[in-house]
């Protein structure tokens, strides 16, 4: 095994959205012996040709800003290794045309001249790098990290999360049928509330993981079908493994990509919305009374994602692939 660095951005990129950096961070941590480096930090003394040095990071620009450091680690023998949540933002930062004139004239401004291995989560963002780039690219999906969750919770006083982009009208339909006064339901959801900057990244996470395995229903749908300017093509995103390995029965839009065969393919890993607002909170409705339902489906949803898609496994494909 090799010595294995961690170069995080967790003391610069506050967002809501670094949280599941953080969490990749910490299992490369804890299971896999890493050490965390700040990129303005001090590199570790001597040779470091026997390490793996791994950026994680939201956006694709979030490279240019640490290049140096990652520049720094290579020419002491570090091999890099950087993975960009959101996929979709790489190719067009290395194609953007400055960076293309920038390239022609120094190799540290393109892909290669950034890392050794780019890895991705979906297929359909490879296909957008050119050809030259796409050698160094690897697929590896999303994960989660199982531990901080009891999937397997029983109680579950919440009826819907509704976490982050939901369709508005159902969410405006829910919040009346579930959390008026007279209401035995509950709705939690945060998107009419604007978070920019999280303070303490595990204290969030821990009352976000708390409230959805108190949840019987996760909303999740496929954010391309939902918001398109966003999104260029369909993702299985972050919101499914979380709210599976939750032990949510997950409801909403399953994601039309290939890819969710292969990830979340198994029965009722999602249960499809009706397109009517009013329909869809009735189906939400019976389907919170099933309690011998959701009893099943919890129990699959936690096994498929323990044994398949917890960050361990995807940070030993990665090591099998570098």
């Amino acid at each position: 095994m090799k010595n294995v660095l961690v170069v995080s951005e967790r003391d610069f990129e506050r967002s809501p959205a670094m949280c599941c950096v953080v969490e990749m961070e910490d299992v490369l941590v804890r299971a896999f012996g890493g050490q965390l480096l700040s990129p303005n930090a001090p590199l570790p003394k001597g040779d470091l040709s026997t390490s793996i040095a791994f950026f994680s990071a939201i956006r694709a620009s979030r490279l240019g800003l640490h290049r140096k450091c990652l520049n720094d680690l290579r020419a002491r023998g570090a091999t890099v290794v950087c993975y960009i949540f959101d996929a979709w933002t790489v190719p067009d930062f290395f194609n953007d045309r400055a960076r293309r004139m920038k390239s022609a004239l120094s190799s540290q401004f393109s892909l290669a001249g950034v890392c050794d291995h780019l890895a991705i989560p979906f297929q359909e963002a490879i296909d957008r790098f050119s050809p030259n780039d796409r050698k160094i690219v690897l697929h590896l999906p999303l994960g989660v990290d199982s531990s901080l969750v009891n999937g397997m919770h029983a109680e579950r006083p919440v009826t819907a999360l509704a976490y982050g982009r939901q369709p508005e009208s159902l969410i405006a339909e829910l919040s009346v049928a579930l959390n008026g006064p007279d209401s035995d339901g509950l709705l939690y959801h945060t998107d009419h509330t604007e978070i920019r900057s999280i303070l303490d990244f595990h204290a969030h996470r821990r009352q976000f993981w708390k409230i959805a395995q108190n949840s019987a229903i996760a909303l999740a749908y496929d954010p391309w079908s939902t918001h398109q300017s966003r999104f260029p093509f369909s993702i299985v995103g972050q919101r499914w493994f979380e709210c599976l390995a939750a032990g949510c029965a997950v409801v909403g839009r399953r994601p039309v990509t290939p890819e969710a065969d292969t990830l979340i393919g198994w029965q009722d890993a999602t249960l499809e919305a009706p397109d009517d607002p009013k329909e869809a909170v009735d189906f939400i409705l019976d389907l919170s009374r099933d309690k011998a339902r959701l009893q099943e489906i919890r129990e699959r949803n936690v096994a498929h994602i323990r044994s398949q898609h917890d960050w361990t496994h995807r940070i030993e494909q990665l090591f099998r692939m570098i």
